[in-house]
């Protein structure tokens, strides 16, 4: 099966982030898996927990990188 990938840089994003994660998960391309990658670093916001908040759980689906670093969430 093909792969569609969504990048989302978020630098304190908590306030938009729901919104727009909400958004691309509902687009639907058939016949191809969704994975997302969510570049984050540093947020002083929040926006490091709201991603681990979506994110766990979500094995293959959310990718996290941060400080050159990438992990599967």
């Amino acid at each position: 099966m093909r792969t569609l990938t969504v990048i989302m840089p978020v630098f304190n994003e908590a306030r938009t982030f729901e919104t727009t994660l909400y958004h691309v998960l509902r687009q639907e391309v058939l016949g191809l898996k969704k994975e997302i990658i969510i570049v984050e670093s540093n947020s002083t916001d929040g926006t490091r927990e709201l991603v681990m908040k979506y994110a766990v759980g979500k094995p293959g689906k959310f990718w996290l990188r941060d400080n050159g670093k990438v992990q599967r969430l």
